[in-house]
């Protein structure tokens, strides 16, 4: 991510396995890019080989992180915030999009 190849903020999200990317690219990101946060959903933050805070990188960004009933009974925490939206499973963002861009 170079400051000349975007235009406007930035704000990144991963969903699952996806948010240790997104964490990951913001951390390692220079501090010139134009990202301004963070958006994670139930997080698989696991992975990341001490490479995710608070495990030797310093978050720079303001995140937030939603989670559902299994990631909130399972503690899940990350970020500035972290929401519990109740009655909601894992699963739901996913089929939330498949209906927005019309999958199968």
């Amino acid at each position: 991510i170079t400051t000349n190849s975007i235009v406007g903020p930035v704000v990144l999200g991963g969903h699952g396995w996806g948010a240790p990317s997104a964490v990951m690219a913001a951390n390692g990101a220079p501090a010139n890019t134009n990202l301004t946060g963070i958006i994670l959903h139930d997080p698989m933050l696991g992975m990341g080989y001490g490479m995710l805070p608070p495990n030797g990188a310093d978050n720079r960004l303001p995140t937030v992180t939603y989670i559902s009933n299994e990631y909130e009974k399972k503690g899940t925490r990350y970020g500035a915030r972290t929401i519990h939206v109740q009655g909601t499973k894992h699963g739901h963002f996913e089929d939330a999009m498949r209906k927005r861009i019309r999958l199968p």
